[in-house]
């Protein structure tokens, strides 16, 4: 039979490749370049993974970060055509363990490789990388490398009694473990070669010995060697920190990530506590009369870059403060660790670990960012403190006194909108879920944001799903400076903060428990009928509604809010006036031509929510200095849910036309005109910018005029 097989041969549907085969793909395996390659990206890939995952923040990790990627990029093409040669060469061989391992290797190295794309696209072109990429990368390529490290071993053993007979296997697969071995070895002695090298400096810097520290200042336990005092801001170390390390706002929008918050804060208060003129003069009259290191008083809640960089010894009355530009910078803020609402800038400060290259421009700067977005972690941990959204950071700083270290004289109590707060009915101290606090109110949620930092699980308020940010602007009542100054985004700025003082502003995730309207409410209250010649006696009342703290609040030497009445007849003439700017001074004037006088009574001249500053004789402080005061007189504030209320009186002529028309107007002013005239006298006429007067509420009634019954 011609077609006969063979009784040697099987035929050929089943014939099955010579058991040599086996042996000689291994030997050609072994000894391809392509295989050690492949093998030592992979193997390099596992090490530098792990170093990144369980190491500490370092220039060297952050390098390995790099290698990591550029690793995996360039041995995408090889490893996928490796792999698929490789399943070519050995799909028809017998079904072994090792066969088994090399396919579960297979998915996880392909899931490795494609979730590592996608994660660095989102590191170079994005803002932040997606957790669960991040998982499934973390989880896919720890197995693949636990299971790389049983299959290759597995692979060799099983043709180890081979090459006992076939040399050029055992030799081949010496070859292939020193050229594996070499390609990760060399890279990574550069790398940390490299990280030695470029190791960051510390942020801390050693107080010089001659830094001025004030003599009347050691007298107290509390001040002693401490080198920020008389504020109580302080380091982790006691050790001043490099300007640059708490600088740098501008780099936070400039990578893709923060653009909207960055442009929120450049109009902001934060943002100009250290340039504002009036402070400025202040701070140099302080200086002036009492030496750099006691005005470093103002500098641990106004500029505290240059508090923490020393520059308070060198630059305090010199326009080139290293905090000048930027106040209360990015850094700064979300630096604090500690704070303690003793107030006076009680809070200490560790200073972020900066990024390779962070702050840089050029082709440094993306790789700067590019680790950022990639290796988060650090970037996480020094600028997401929860601290920061408790009531007690802003306490910090928003509560203050004047110690008897700098009046001389005792302890007299400032501003302190945290305790006016903390007593008031918008905490609840047994329920935290139920309060309304600083931020809530003054950092509104900007919905759809695309800042990386959208969305928030442990806020009492918020979801992580919600896809906002909270506003930077940190939105109260500094509408003027931003405006004088022409600071970036401005008109936005103060848009928002007329809104805001005005009560027009619509928080919708308070909503529920903030009442609409304007933050104070104003009723008028008289007679409905009054006779020609009569004495008309009206009462204003003004209720705190809305405004979580006493209203008003800050420094009440120089904040203004007042009740400006008129009572006009039914021909429009004005029978009555408390309450008005004059047109020249542009001063508040009890009644026209009657400049207001502190510390009126309830029925004399109009309301004005105020405090006067006095020194320990007892004499008014008018230019906010008050490392003089020692006490106050005529404070007028309403609490929460309070109202106050003022008496007006006016003998109405004989002639008077009714209905009479009687308005209140509440008004809000930053400055006290005659601050300003004292202390910045032509800071206004030089921008050509003058404090505007912001209406926040009104109220009018009408009155019947007739004859007596």
């Amino acid at each position: 039979m011609p077609n006969a097989t063979p009784a040697n041969e099987t035929p050929a549907a089943t014939k099955q490749p010579p058991a040599v085969n086996a042996n000689q793909l291994a030997l050609e395996g072994w000894a391809a370049r392509l295989t050690s390659f492949v093998m030592a990206a992979l193997v390099l890939e596992t090490i530098t993974g792990l170093w990144i995952w369980l190491a500490p923040f370092s220039v060297t990790a952050q390098l390995q970060v790099l290698l990591h990627t550029l690793a995996g990029l360039i041995m995408l093409v090889p490893c996928l055509w490796y792999t698929w040669k490789h399943w070519l060469a050995w799909r028809h061989q017998t079904v072994t363990a090792v066969m088994v391992l090399g396919y579960v290797l297979l998915v996880m190295l392909l899931a490795s490789l494609a979730s590592g794309l996608v994660l660095t696209w989102q590191a170079a072109l994005g803002t932040r990388i997606d957790p669960l990429w991040d998982l499934i990368h973390l989880v896919s390529s720890v197995a693949a490398s636990i299971v790389l490290a049983v299959h290759v071993p597995l692979a060799w053993v099983r043709r180890r009694p081979v090459a006992q007979k076939l040399p050029a296997l055992g030799a081949a697969f010496k070859r292939f473990l020193v050229r594996t071995g070499a390609g990760v070895v060399v890279p990574l002695v550069v790398v940390i070669a490299l990280g030695v090298l470029w190791a960051q400096p510390s942020p801390y810097v050693d107080v010089p010995e001659d830094y001025l520290l004030s003599d009347y200042l050691q007298e107290f336990d509390e001040y002693r060697d401490n080198v920020f005092a008389p504020t109580f801001a302080r380091t982790a170390t006691g050790k001043f920190i490099r300007p640059e390390v708490l600088s740098g706002s501008e780099s936070c929008g400039t990578a893709g990530c923060h653009e909207q918050i960055l442009a929120e804060w450049k109009p902001s208060a934060h943002r100009f506590s250290a340039m504002n003129p009036p402070f400025v003069t202040v701070q140099k009259n302080f200086a002036k009369e009492r030496g750099v290191a006691e005005a470093r008083y103002c500098a641990g809640c106004h500029d505290p870059i240059s508090l923490f960089s020393g520059a308070t010894d060198i630059h305090m009355l010199e326009s080139d403060s290293p905090g000048l530009d930027e106040g209360c910078s990015c850094v700064a803020c979300h630096s604090i660790s500690q704070a303690d609402t003793r107030g006076n800038a009680d809070y200490v400060l560790s200073p972020p670990d900066k990024y390779l290259w962070e702050g840089t421009q050029g082709i440094r700067k993306f790789v700067s960012d590019f680790l950022i977005r990639s290796f988060p972690r650090q970037h996480l941990a020094d600028y997401d403190r929860n601290i920061l959204r408790t009531p007690e950071f802003c306490g910090a700083c928003h509560k203050q006194y004047v110690p008897e270290a700098l009046n001389r004289f005792g302890f007299a109590p400032g501003q302190n909108q945290y305790e006016e707060w903390r007593k008031s009915h918008w905490h609840h101290k047994d329920d935290p879920s139920q309060d309304l606090s600083c931020r809530d109110c003054h950092m509104r949620l900007v919905p759809g944001s695309a800042d990386p930092g959208h969305g928030e699980a442990g806020d009492f308020h918020r979801r992580a799903d919600d896809g906002s940010h909270r506003h930077h602007g940190t939105i109260a009542t500094n509408m003027f400076m931003p405006e004088l100054l022409k600071l970036p985004g401005w008109e936005k700025h103060v848009a928002l903060t007329r809104a805001w003082i005005r009560g027009e502003a619509v928080i919708p995730e308070i909503a529920d428990r903030w009442p609409a309207g304007p933050v104070a409410t104003m009723r008028i209250g008289g007679p409905k009928q009054v006779a020609p010649g009569e004495e008309l006696e009206l009462r204003v009342r003004v209720q705190n509604t809305k405004v979580g703290h006493n209203f008003s609040t800050g420094p009440l030497d120089f904040v203004r809010v007042w009740v400006h009445l008129t009572v006009r007849d039914a021909d429009g003439r004005m029978l009555g006036e408390w309450g008005n700017i004059d047109k020249t001074t542009r001063r508040i004037q009890d009644t026209p031509g009657t400049e207001h006088t502190f510390g009126n009574r309830r029925d004399e001249g109009t309301l004005v929510l105020e405090s006067v500053p006095v020194n320990e004789k007892g004499e008014p402080l008018a230019e906010h200095d008050l490392w003089n005061m020692a006490g106050g007189k005529g404070l007028r504030v309403i609490f929460p849910g309070y109202e106050d209320h003022q008496v007006y009186r006016l003998a109405l002529p004989k002639d008077a036309k009714g209905p009479l028309t009687v308005q209140a107007d509440l008004n809000f002013r930053r400055y006290r005109q005659e601050f300003l005239d004292l202390v910045v006298p032509d800071m206004e006429k030089r921008a050509g910018v003058y404090q505007p007067t912001v209406r926040q509420t009104t109220a009018s009634t009408t009155i019947a005029v007739g004859a007596p019954k």
